[in-house]
């Protein structure tokens, strides 16, 4: 008996030793942490078939909660990093190739807006399978997980239901008045950014072919080629509010012109853009430097108002016409940036 317990005694000491000589605590899967608190699993993730994994660390600076949350973002961060890696440099080309439509100035910046203003598509379904802990080392861990099957069909229901939305607005005809149907058309921009990043997102987690992927006969496409070319062939009337803005308005009108922008002097317009401006100079050991400003209002043909705004540009030289100038070019375009803001806010 003595020596059934004196047994049971040092079981249950070495039981204790081998507790007290973990040095890391895991979380949600329970299993033991090795090499000195690291899991095995940050060494060799699981490789299955179907499913990308991947690994996150943070160094513990405050609290071991604070360095698992950013152990578990490090690993979504490396989980589409291994999935980048896959895409083809073509696929990169032909966003680029998009984001460069359009020749004015105007619809450039417009097009950036639309792209700015649409977050980046997170990739649906990544899971956090495990979370470590090691005090040792001072350092969390995290094992993220992501069913591609899954992710592609999330994402493909996600693009057929915005290729729905961006049917109904191609749908929408050119009606007389040019302005009237960019109103109508610009929210479609979002949504056809939306569709590019979501698409975009398709192709790292699908391995089938370009042609045998989500379609919608490229409408979104002819619309966001649509809206481009109803953006570049818009003409603006320069209106002159004072003696002083008529003398900047032939190199006002030059340079909006050299950014692709149709501009004219009188007649009749799609916009009219009616301003006043200053410039003064002042010199200073021999460099001259312009202060430019301008007070604007861009107008319908029916005297509507969309958008009103004042700025001031600087620019300095040691040649006094060159000073001016610069101070021109700066103020055309601030003009067109906000002139292209300006309907980006319809």
């Amino acid at each position: 008996m003595k020596v059934f317990q004196r047994l049971s005694i040092i079981i249950s000491l070495f039981v204790l030793s081998g507790c007290m000589g973990t040095t890391g605590n895991v979380k949600s899967d329970g299993s033991k942490t090795e090499k000195g608190g690291i899991p095995q699993w940050f060494y060799s993730p699981p490789d299955m078939a179907g499913y990308v994994y991947g690994v996150g660390i943070a160094s513990i600076y405050s609290t071991s909660g604070e360095a698992v949350k950013r152990a578990r973002e490090n690993a979504r961060l490396e989980l589409v990093k291994q999935l980048r890696v896959n895409i083809s440099g073509e696929t990169a080309a032909s966003i680029k190739r998009e984001i460069n439509q359009g020749q004015s100035k105007i619809t450039r910046q417009i097009l950036n807006y639309a792209k700015s203003s649409v977050k980046e598509a997170e990739l649906p379904g990544v899971k956090i399978l495990k979370t470590a802990v090691s005090p040792v080392d001072k350092q969390a861990f995290a094992l993220a997980e992501l069913n591609l099957s899954f992710a592609e069909l999330d994402i493909s229901d996600s693009i057929k239901d915005l290729d729905i939305k961006i049917t109904k607005y191609s749908n929408i005809p050119d009606s007389e008045n040019k302005i009237s149907t960019i109103k109508k058309l610009l929210p479609a921009l979002k949504l056809i950014e939306e569709r590019d990043r979501l698409f975009y997102n398709l192709k790292l987690v699908s391995k089938m072919s370009d042609s045998d992927k989500v379609s919608d006969g490229n409408v979104h496409i002819k619309l966001k080629q649509r809206i481009s070319n109803l953006l570049d062939s818009i003409v603006i009337v320069l209106i002159p509010g004072d003696s002083e803005a008529e003398k900047l308005a032939p190199g006002l009108r030059k340079k909006l012109a050299e950014e692709g922008v149709r501009v004219r002097m009188n007649g009749t317009g799609d916009l009219y853009l009616q301003y006043s401006a200053s410039i003064s100079m002042v010199e200073r050991n021999g460099i001259f430097f312009s202060f430019v400003s301008g007070q604007a209002s861009i107008m319908e043909e029916n005297k509507d108002i969309i958008s009103e705004f004042t700025t001031k540009v600087k620019a300095g030289s040691s040649d006094e016409n060159l000073s001016e100038k610069r101070g021109l070019e700066k103020l055309a375009l601030q003009l067109g940036e906000k002139i292209a803001k300006g309907l980006f806010n319809f």
